[in-house]
């Protein structure tokens, strides 16, 4: 079976002070819907992320991005653990152009993910989001709740399956 996926055309430029256009990143990548192996992929790409991250900030544990002195620390920890580790678990691949002065690739490391072009990397994140929701980011959680609230005390009535398994939605 192959899964849906997106192709998102990027391009990123500037023009130098003598008036020269820049192109810096030009090309498409493309994101795939996962299936469980790419999803078992994120997972241990997850865990060696957050093995380097602690082991690169001296961190033994991750309470200390709870500190208040550590905001930016665990702002990075977070866009890390979710943002990089899906874009690179989800991309199916990167046509960068001849014409781009930096190429997208997905062996980026989290540093030069840090320096893409915010654009760029949000772009990107919600095509990966877009095919796969369930690893959004709980973002929006008062949005959902609100439909949980509204679903509360609708009965729904659910067949068990002859096999003693989850019922089916």
């Amino acid at each position: 079976m192959t899964f849906p996926t997106k192709t998102l055309d990027f391009f990123e430029s500037f023009v130098d002070a003598d008036g020269t256009t820049r192109i810096i990143y030009e090309g498409k990548l493309t994101v795939r819907r996962a299936d469980v192996g790419v999803g078992l992929d994120r997972v241990v790409r997850r865990e060696e992320f957050q093995l380097w991250f602690f082991a690169e900030h001296g961190i033994d544990n991750i309470n200390v991005l709870n500190d208040k002195g550590n905001r930016r620390l665990a702002a990075e920890y977070i866009t890390g653990i979710n943002s990089y580790i899906s874009c690179l678990s989800s991309t199916a691949s990167i046509e960068n152009s001849d014409r781009a002065e930096q190429k997208l690739s997905t062996d980026i490391t989290f540093e030069e993910f840090k320096q893409l072009p915010e654009q760029l990397a949000v772009s990107w994140e919600q095509y990966v989001y877009a095919l796969n929701p369930h690893w959004g980011l709980q973002r929006g959680d008062d949005d959902n709740q609100g439909e949980a609230k509204r679903s509360r005390g609708k009965r729904t009535s659910k067949k068990k399956s002859s096999t003693g398994s989850a019922p089916k939605a």
